[in-house]
């Protein structure tokens, strides 16, 4: 798949976005899971992501992924940046292979657990300072 937006300069990329998404009827058996691949490109970066819904936590993810799109989404610089990547609901992540300028990389999902953390692990650390940064706009 061909990025719609190879050979626009950067003010018709900001307008258009950046990421192009595409389904595919691809079906592959990962780490014993059936996943679906889906194919995501942009700014010279294409990334297979194979996914599926059969994994311990998908509702859990999913629904994580769908609060942190919802708020993502509202700035509408982010919703130009394709910055949610594929949907929740398509599936969670078994295998994503990551193109980027001839290297590549791979993930592949090998253990999940349900676990549950420490609070300490969440505390803010002694001496940090919220710091607001300001974004130009047009």
């Amino acid at each position: 798949m061909a990025p719609k937006n190879k050979n626009l300069g950067i003010e018709e990329v900001l307008k258009k976005g950046f990421s192009d998404s595409l389904a595919t009827n691809e079906i592959r058996k990962i780490t014993g899971y059936k996943c679906t691949k889906y194919i995501v490109t942009g700014m010279g970066v294409k990334t297979d992501h194979w996914v599926s819904k059969d994994v311990k936590g998908y509702r859990e993810y999913s629904a994580a992924k769908e609060k942190m799109e919802k708020k993502l989404n509202k700035s509408p610089s982010m919703e130009k940046f394709g910055m949610s990547g594929i949907s929740s609901k398509e599936g969670f992540p078994v295998m994503t292979v990551t193109d980027m300028m001839g290297m590549k990389s791979t993930n592949t999902l090998k253990n999940i657990q349900k676990k549950t953390l420490s609070k300490s692990l969440f505390k803010i650390p002694e001496g940090y300072k919220l710091i607001e940064v300001k974004f130009p706009t047009q």
